[in-house]
């Protein structure tokens, strides 16, 4: 204890004191003050300690092995792994763990990565390799290995994680990507069978038909000409949904060509072709702000004509016709600009609106609107390949107006 009161700690030596006879006539004695010393190896053995319950506490397997490859540290994590206690495996060599014909490869791979000449912590890869439990199970392991140097010796610790459940998982999406594949080849079998085996009696249907109203209606009494008429009318609806089905099926084959694209200009080259729809008719057409866009101008293009024909068809009913395309912030989707075509015409349900994207379903009467009930899922299926999403809003004899997002541009 010094002056101050403060304790240290010291060690002792002794050394006899010898005369010019060499006879002992004392003894000295030497302290020296080690307080410092004990002080950090108390820290070293709680930095051990923790370290120590890190290990065992750990949700992957540590094991350590000396340069024999013979395990010292086998935690917690490693004793459920292999279904072995850490009190059996300590000692034995690592590859007891490893199936008999990958283990010389395995020892070669860690006695060359010993002969680096690293004398610091480092990583390396083992990748995937197969592991085997004490009761004889195989099961595919991920490792690393790490290499450092104490007291003298090396040590290597290797870090294994069980990766049954994702080698599992990936054969499932490889068995789903193949059924996929043969799903696709099924629908282009398909699609080629629409194209032209159906195609082909369409033709002949309402050629013929067309043919026997021409030339035999005088001949033909009032019904018989009614029923041509509907055959006629009919067949043309069907090349229609032939048509309509051939484009939905290709849009999730088609590739995208993202591009900086002006959606403005696009509105007004739909407009120009749907002029034919227009002709005849009193209809105010207000283009808004619509800024620049990323997105495949071809798939953006056939969004517009599906919303804008469908604008002026609703809207065939009303004496002057309001259609208004513009965009907006978006709060929910940061990044993406909101697009919407606006109309005063026929509107819908909105109970009905979570069926409005789906194939084939119309809210209003065929015989009061033309159509195929196609459009809005071709215009959906085409804003959700660019990431986006589309819905709409509406009101029975009010209107609707549809919205969609397409990824912005930065300045």
């Amino acid at each position: 204890r010094r002056k101050d009161g403060q304790d240290i700690a010291v060690s002792l030596s002794t050394a006899p004191i010898k005369d010019a006879t060499g006879q002992i006539i004392g003894v000295s004695k030497i302290l020296r003050d080690i307080t410092e010393r004990k002080r950090a190896e108390e820290i070293l053995r709680d930095q051990r300690a923790r370290l120590s319950n890190i290990i065992e506490a750990a949700m992957d397997t540590i094991i350590t092995v000396n340069a024999d490859q013979r395990i010292t540290v086998f935690n917690a994590a490693a004793e459920r792994m292999f279904r072995c206690s850490t009190a059996a495996a300590l000692g034995k060599p690592l590859d007891r763990f490893i199936p008999e014909r990958f283990r010389t490869a395995h020892r070669e791979h860690i006695s060359a990565f010993g002969r680096t000449g690293v004398t610091v912590r480092q990583m390396g890869k083992l990748g995937e390799i197969s592991g085997l439990r004490a009761d004889g199970e195989e099961f595919p392991l991920e490792a690393s290995i790490s290499q450092i140097e104490s007291g003298g010796q090396k040590y290597f610790t290797v870090i294994l994680r069980d990766i049954t459940e994702r080698k599992r998982a990936e054969e499932e999406t490889r068995k789903l990507v193949e059924q996929v594949k043969a799903a696709n080849q099924e629908l282009e079998a398909f699609s080629y069978s629409i194209s032209h085996d159906l195609r082909a009696p369409l033709r002949a249907m309402g050629g013929f038909t067309h043919i026997l109203l021409e030339e035999f209606t005088p001949h033909l009494p009032d019904k018989a000409q009614r029923y041509l008429h509907l055959v006629e009318t009919n067949a043309r609806q069907m090349g229609c949904l032939v048509d309509d089905l051939l484009a939905f099926s290709r849009l999730g084959r088609q590739p995208l060509n993202k591009q900086m694209v002006a959606p403005a200009d696009l509105v007004r080259q739909c407009f120009d072709l749907l002029r034919e729809e227009q002709q005849g008719r009193r209809i105010e057409i207000a283009i808004g702000e619509l800024p620049v866009c990323h997105a495949d101008p071809v798939l953006l293009k056939q969004v517009f004509i599906n919303l804008l024909s469908n604008a002026l068809k609703f809207t065939r009913q009303r004496e002057v016709a309001k259609i208004k395309i513009g965009s907006k912030a978006d709060g929910n989707q940061p990044g993406m600009h909101v697009y919407y075509v606006k109309d005063n015409g026929a509107g819908f349900d909105m109970q009905y609106a979570d069926k409005l994207f789906s194939v084939f379903q119309r809210l209003h009467r065929a015989e009061d609107y033309e159509g195929t009930g196609v459009g809005l899922a071709i215009v959906q299926r085409i804003i959700h390949r660019h990431g986006g999403r589309a819905w709409a809003n509406a009101k029975i004899n009010y209107g609707a107006t549809f919205y969609f997002t397409l990824e912005g541009v930065s300045p």
